[in-house]
C-alpha cells in the first residue's frame, strides 16, 4: 500500500527534473497519451505495477529504492 501518494507523485517529479525529463518526454517513453501521464502523476496510485517498473528503467534508477521509500510493509 502506497504510503503517500503525493509524495511518490513528488519523487517521481524530482527524479524526471534530474534526468531532463518533461512529462511530455515521460508519456512518449511510457507509450502513455499526455492526459493519461498527468493523471498517473496527479494519482500516482493509478499506476500499474509494470508501469512504475518502467517509470524507474527510464528514470535510472532501481523500482526497490522507489518502493522501498513510498510502500508501507503488508500487515
Amino acid at each position: 500500500m502506497i504510503k503517500d501518494e503525493k509524495i511518490l507523485a513528488q519523487d517521481i517529479k524530482k527524479l524526471m527534473c534530474k534526468n531532463k525529463l518533461t512529462k511530455l518526454d515521460m508519456s512518449k517513453k511510457l507509450d502513455l497519451t499526455y492526459p493519461t501521464m498527468l493523471t498517473k502523476l496527479k494519482e500516482p496510485y493509478n499506476f500499474k505495477l509494470s508501469e512504475l517498473r518502467s517509470i524507474c528503467s527510464v528514470l535510472k534508477i532501481d523500482h526497490k529504492i522507489l518502493k522501498k521509500q513510498n510502500y508501507d510493509k503488508k500487515k
